[in-house]
C-alpha cells in the first residue's frame, strides 16, 4: 500500500494486488533497513500515512495531504502547485 505522485501533480493511492513468497519486505522497510546501515536518520516509520506526513515537513505543496484526504477526494489530490519551490 502506498501513494505516488504523478506528473500532473495528483497523488494518488495504490494498494497491494499480491502478496510476495519468501522474505518480501515493503519497500519503504527496505529503505528505513538500507538508511541504518549508512548511519542515516530515515524518519518514516511503517506506514504510507507516516511517509506522507514526512514529505509534508519538507515539501509545502504537500500540506494536507493524507490517505484520509485521498479517499474524500475521489482517490486523487491534486498539489498546491502555487507554492515556490
Amino acid at each position: 500500500d502506498g501513494t505516488f505522485t504523478n506528473h500532473a501533480g495528483q497523488v494518488q493511492r495504490v494498494a497491494r494486488v499480491l502478496e510476495g513468497k519468501g522474505q518480501l519486505r515493503p519497500d519503504w522497510l527496505v529503505i528505513q533497513a538500507l538508511g541504518r546501515e549508512l548511519k542515516l536518520d530515515v524518519k518514516s516509520k511503517g506506514s504510507a500515512g507516516a511517509i506522507l506526513k514526512d514529505i509534508a515537513e519538507v515539501h509545502p505543496a504537500y500540506a494536507g495531504v493524507s490517505l484520509a484526504a485521498i479517499k474524500n477526494a475521489g482517490g486523487a489530490l491534486r498539489l498546491n502547485r502555487n507554492l515556490p519551490d
